[in-house]
């Protein structure tokens, strides 16, 4: 008897083995439906891992490669109380940007006690967008520890999820059942479906506050639920001795409830920064309007005027405001850009 120089006889019977002796029998691939269940489970889990990158770790990083640098100045606004035997508190925080702009990051219900009143945190923020913007503070590295997570996770799904796609491909196409493949299509589009919901009605990167401050004579539509319009006042000579080296700054303030329901207003809600961040909390008697606590019903206007003792010799200043002070902690307020000249009988003018 002869053999073929690629086959050899069964010892025991039945049908010729083929290969070289000690040769395990070829291994069928593997169907496309197997190859289908692998694509479809690797697409949910990068869907799920999509989640936190599409909303935090993916903008926070654009932030900081592409943003300017700056630095911000902590205050704290509210005491979370006592944790593990460490006080923890609510901070804002604000910076100015390259243009001179001033601009508040709100807590946003945050508690932390790595964040101390005064302290300079480095930042960085959007050139076209000074609202978007990343802290770098002791939260920050717990930001890190979970991106270099995400990153391990999803860099090896990802890789693995490419390979499943091209295999349930070729395998489709070598088993002439290309056609099927709208199946594990169809699985996928239902999984992404609420991910691009949520991207529709909630985009990341959203802005946290204004975009730029307001000049004094604008109109200016905050937060949805005012029209504030802040004009430069008359020169003020009482309720401060320019001999003490301060001089009274008047600002004429009409406000407008664009909503639907009685908004409340208080003086309150208004502060005036220096250049330095400082707040400038000593106010002056006025013979106008002040603005009082008071309750503004849908459509009404309030006209009325706010004045602070400012140093003599400065000449720029920042009005902020605080459109919904029940919501101040998560709410950034709006500032307005505010030009002093002083006269030399120390009578004062806003521009």
């Amino acid at each position: 008897m002869s053999y073929s120089s690629n086959s050899m006889g069964n010892p025991f019977g039945g049908a010729p083995v083929y290969g070289y002796p000690g040769a395990s029998p070829a291994q069928p691939p593997a169907p496309a439906k197997e190859h289908g269940a692998r694509f479809v489970t690797l697409f949910i889990v990068l869907v799920i891992l999509a989640v936190p990158g599409t909303w935090l770790i993916i903008p926070s990083l654009y932030i900081q490669v592409t943003g300017h640098a700056t630095q911000g100045k902590a205050s704290i606004v509210a005491d979370c109380g006592d944790d593990d035997g460490s006080e923890d508190y609510q901070a804002t925080i604000l910076f100015k940007d390259s243009q001179g702009q001033l601009f508040e990051i709100p807590p946003n219900n945050t508690c932390t006690n790595f964040i101390n009143d005064g302290d300079s945190l480095a930042l960085w923020y959007l050139p076209d967008n000074p609202s978007s913007t990343f802290v770098l503070s002791g939260i920050a590295f717990f930001f890190y520890i979970m991106c270099g997570f995400w990153l391990l996770v999803t860099l090896p799904c990802l890789f693995f999820f490419l390979r499943a796609t091209l295999a349930l491909l070729r395998t489709s196409v070598q088993a002439g059942v290309f056609f099927r493949l709208w199946r594990p299509a169809l699985i996928c589009l239902i999984v992404l479906t609420p991910l691009l919901v949520f991207i529709h009605f909630f985009p990341p990167g959203q802005a946290s506050g204004p975009s730029r401050n307001y000049h004094l004579g604008e109109t200016v539509a905050v937060d949805g639920r005012w029209a504030v319009t802040v004009q430069g006042g008359q020169p003020v000579q009482e309720g401060v001795n320019p001999q003490d080296g301060y001089v009274c700054v008047e600002l004429d303030i009409t406000l407008r409830n664009l909503t639907n329901q009685a908004l409340s207003l208080d003086e309150g809600q208004f502060a005036l920064y220096d250049t330095h961040e400082q707040t400038l909390d000593n106010t002056c008697s006025l013979r106008a309007t002040t603005l009082n606590t008071s309750s503004l019903a849908p459509g009404d206007t309030f006209a009325g005027a706010i004045a602070y003792q400012v140093p003599i010799g400065a000449s720029q200043f920042y009005l902020a405001f605080q459109p919904d002070p029940d919501n101040a902690l998560s709410v950034a307020r709006s500032f307005w850009q505010v030009q002093v000249t002083q006269g030399a009988s120390n009578q004062v003018y806003t521009a």
